[in-house]
């Protein structure tokens, strides 16, 4: 489950949702995205869930536990970007926490340090 699935977890991605992954993505890359790059990327996640989880499998363990958290920080601030964590996007968010070998705590720790920056 990717960044990107999250995003999609409620269907296709509003304005809100697209401005962040771009954003989130320019924070974890410094690299500057274009906004129809996301919905191309939408597409292909839609169409390729498991080649992504996939790959977010091999990519974990290569990872700090930082960088498992930025991963997992970014997949919570695309869900939440258009308001609250909604019901459909708390599988997506929880498989990537799982996928990086992240737990409820660390989980609800991403959740909680987001909710106080708002």
């Amino acid at each position: 489950m990717s960044p990107l699935q999250v995003m999609l977890a409620e269907g296709a991605p509003g304005a809100d949702e697209a401005k962040r992954a771009v954003e989130v993505y320019r924070e974890l890359t410094a690299i500057d995205m274009p906004e129809n790059a996301i919905h191309v990327q939408a597409q292909v996640a839609l169409s390729d869930g498991d080649d992504l989880r996939g790959m977010l499998e091999m990519l974990a363990p290569e990872l700090t536990e930082e960088e498992r958290a930025t991963v997992l920080t970014g997949a919570v601030m695309i869900a939440v970007a258009d308001g609250d964590l909604e019901a459909a996007e708390r599988p997506a968010v929880n498989a990537v926490a799982e996928t990086l070998g992240l737990g409820p705590d660390d989980l609800r720790a991403v959740v909680t340090a987001l909710s106080r920056r708002s």
